[in-house]
């Protein structure tokens, strides 16, 4: 099969929480991990609240004494997006984006201030969380053969992309790029080479699916070997392990790899964080980040790197790096297993 390697650095600035208050619990700083924190341990409590006369009235408010978690978060849900955005500046964060993503951004900050008022479960809650946090995470989305307006057609894959992410860095280290050759349709359909931007040369000097799956996991696990730490795959949605996968893999009579069978869902973390809104394309959710689509849509590695980019975004805002998808809690759709051929595996 064909591949490449590329390494990416995001150049997004650090966040820092300039404005967090001294802290000598070492279980708070190993759930929130605030390598990032530029505070001068050596201020006074009369320096610190100095500090916090000279911030804008709304974060003066936040930060009050004696109010409640809840209580501050209402001051910043009835803010304005100005408000917001000094608030955000005060406490050395980032200001950008809409006003829905700023309100989050916040309130995951005053989490994180103010872990000790939080309520006993709450607090649980947050380290159960951290204790399945992945170190990395590897972003997949599958490009098949396809046919306009035919029901029931076998979608064989046939871009099976990598995309590695290093959670702690905030940016994207690797990429990999696999063609696969299709066995019951191996000639692409005009329909699909336009739609997926892949050609009839690049799948007929590709190795078929069971072979490309060895190839992936052998490269899988050099990332692993070479980056120590916990990993789990992502992508958006259920569809791409739930029904492109799965079926591939039921046809080619393989086991999936148990590494697969349970990811992170990009779209439903995305919900999670913003739940009132109604678009939740690959396009939307670059665009509530304030990020354009690079690439071509439908390429299977590009797709992957923005699914990747929105996945930086929602981790530098608070979400848990960690499974929250698996394929029986997905549900599986009925479709007909066409048995492949069989081929010797080299």
């Amino acid at each position: 099969c064909s591949s490449h390697n590329a390494n990416t650095r995001m150049e997004e600035p650090k966040e820092t929480d300039g404005c967090g208050e001294n802290n000598n619990s070492d279980l708070q700083s190993e759930v929130f991990n605030d390598n990032n924190d530029n505070r001068d341990s050596s201020k006074s409590r009369e320096e610190e609240e100095e500090d916090v006369k000279a911030l804008c009235s709304r974060s003066q408010q936040v930060l009050k004494k004696g109010l409640t978690i809840g209580q501050r978060k209402g001051i910043i849900s009835h803010a304005s997006k100005e408000e917001l955005q000094q608030m955000l500046q005060d406490f050395h964060l980032d200001p950008k984006g809409k006003k829905t993503l700023l309100i989050s951004r916040l309130k995951k900050y005053i989490d994180k201030r103010f872990f000790d008022d939080l309520p006993e479960d709450a607090r649980n809650r947050i380290l159960r969380e951290n204790a399945s946090a992945a170190d990395f995470i590897c972003v997949v989305d599958f490009e098949a053969t396809c046919e306009e307006a035919v029901k029931g057609f076998p979608h064989e894959i046939i871009e099976f992309p990598l995309v590695f992410v290093d959670v702690k860095k905030l940016e994207i280290v690797q990429t990999l790029q696999f063609f696969c050759q299709p066995l019951v349709n191996p000639m692409l359909s005009e329909f699909c080479t336009s739609f997926t931007g892949i050609t009839q040369e690049q799948v007929d000097s590709a190795d078929p699916f069971a072979i490309v799956l060895d190839n992936v996991m052998s490269e899988i696990a050099n990332f692993r070997e070479a980056h120590p730490g916990h990993l789990i795959m992502a992508c958006d949605g259920p569809w791409d392990f739930r029904d492109f996968f799965q079926w591939q893999c039921a046809a080619c009579d393989i086991v999936p790899p148990k590494l697969m069978t349970v990811w992170l869902d990009v779209r439903k973390a995305f919900k999670k964080m913003f739940p009132k809104l109604k678009k939740t394309n690959v396009i939307a959710m670059l665009e509530e980040f304030g990020l354009e689509f690079e690439g071509s849509q439908h390429s299977g590695l590009d797709d992957s790197v923005n699914i990747a980019n929105i996945l930086i975004e929602l981790l530098k805002n608070g979400t848990i790096p960690k499974v929250n998808s698996n394929i029986k809690s997905s549900g599986t759709r009925p479709r007909k297993i066409v048995k492949l051929p069989q081929f010797q595996r080299k």
